[in-house]
């Protein structure tokens, strides 16, 4: 797609359920995720000279996806039909598995073209790109991916398109545990009218559709895809496709004129028919539901386990360990107790994708020469367990970010109840130890 907006069709923002096209964390349907945090504040890309440089990429993604499987464009120039197909400034593949580059006014993007209108008619597939991924995805709680396309959010009104409108591209996503089965995940498009070569959608009245969130002009935001949304299709159903094992994913170009349909049979607008790199471009494809260790969490910033940056006596695999925030004073978020109607309840937040740790709940009768003793721990994709008739543990989704779209942080809750005359107290800590994934 082009990089300037110039609207030609009106949109009502706002109309539809479905999240904004940058931010709107607490959407429960599909907040977008951003690809930059810091403290240039989440979603701005630290691009030279923009500001943003202090910010670092979101450590919520353990990965990207790393190989080119297969790629089949369409025409790109479609006012030029005598074009090559596609144009070489657009074609080259590996810019959808080099991850989220920050340092350019314009994402480094590859383009799967867009068939014009006679093409369509003749039966033209769209375009296509297949990538794989190093080490299979899980099905995590919340989203498992995120996809960026590079989309634009119209700053004005400019041809009554609405500020917050988004210039969209948008493509079907599916995804294989073997690249030869497909689970397309099903998708809501409410948008009611053709659109023009560069028109806005509202982002609100699409949900599951790669490219409707905004990840150009200094903001960095991609679409969740959440495995659990799949459990109704077929190939999963028939256990084609394990939503455990995630080893590819087909990104398919839709053409924005009404021929591809949606989950529920609407047809699917966005900006047709357009010229430059037309079709969806990829950008990227960030991971959430893989293993994830220490270096993956530190994100590039060379925070040394044992060292302590924010000075708040809480050194950085502690920080890691309960998902605090190294660069920010949080002691208030580490294990703690309460009392229960009389038993005592111990607390901490965690990611569940740390591999890298085991937390053991250990307990004591005396703090005098005490022996602890193991009586729950929780490992990573997991729930806890419990090596005592008296103990229950369970778990509550707690995001650390905002987005409502991310629920790999948890919070565990270990219960006693085994207090009594007999038996009037116990100890109980948290031991974090390391272990080799």
């Amino acid at each position: 797609m082009l990089w300037y907006l110039s609207a030609a069709c009106g949109v009502s923002l706002v109309a539809g359920p479905y999240s904004l096209g940058l931010g709107d964390e607490s959407n429960t349907f599909d907040a977008p995720v951003p690809g930059w945090v810091g403290p240039a504040g989440d979603g701005k890309s630290p691009r030279t000279g923009s500001g943003n440089e202090a910010n670092y990429l979101n450590p919520v993604f353990t990965g990207w996806a790393t190989t080119v499987v297969d790629y089949q464009p369409i025409r790109l120039f479609v006012d030029f039909p005598d074009t090559p197909n596609p144009d070489f400034i657009w074609q080259f593949s590996g810019e959808a598995t080099d991850g989220l580059i920050a340092d350019y006014d314009l994402a480094p993007v590859v383009s799967l073209g867009e068939p014009s209108p006679a093409e369509i008619a003749s039966g033209q597939e769209p375009g296509f790109i297949v990538l794989s991924f190093s080490e299979p995805i899980r099905n995590v709680p919340g989203a498992d991916l995120v996809v960026f396309e590079n989309a634009l959010i119209a700053l004005s009104d400019q041809g009554g398109a609405g500020i917050g409108g988004v210039f969209a591209e948008l493509m079907h996503v599916e995804v294989s545990s073997d690249g030869v089965n497909w689970a397309r995940f099903p998708s809501v498009s409410l948008t009611a009218d053709p659109l023009g070569a560069f028109a806005t959608i509202d982002p609100t009245d699409v949900y599951n559709l790669a490219g409707k969130h905004t990840n150009e002009g200094g903001e960095s935001w991609g679409t969740p895809f959440d495995f659990a949304t799949l459990a109704s299709v077929p190939s999963v159903i028939s256990g084609d496709v394990d939503t455990d094992a995630i080893t590819h994913i087909r990104l398919i170009d839709i053409p924005g004129e009404g021929s591809q349909r949606d989950s529920l049979g609407n047809p699917i607008y966005d900006a047709y028919q357009t010229t430059g790199s037309g079709g969806a471009d990829v950008d990227a494809v960030g991971v959430i539901g893989q293993s994830r260790s220490y270096d993956d969490w530190d994100a590039g910033r060379n925070l040394l386990p044992t060292a302590d940056g924010d000075e708040d006596g809480i050194i950085n695999l502690l920080e890691y360990a309960f998902d605090m925030d190294p660069a920010a004073p949080d002691k208030s978020l580490l294990p703690r107790m309460h009392v229960v109607d009389g038993q005592p309840e111990l607390r901490f937040r965690r990611d569940v994708r740390n591999t890298d740790i085991i937390y053991r709940i250990e307990s004591t009768t005396s703090l005098t020469n005490p022996v602890w003793t193991e009586v729950a721990r929780a490992e990573a994709f997991a729930n806890p367990t419990t090596s005592l008739p008296e103990a229950s543990a369970s778990i509550e989704t707690l995001s650390r970010h905002k987005e409502a779209s991310l629920d790999v942080w948890q919070e565990v809750c270990f219960r006693y109840k085994g207090l009594d005359e007999a038996n009037p107290r116990r100890f109980f800590r948290v031991n974090v130890q390391t272990v080799t994934p």
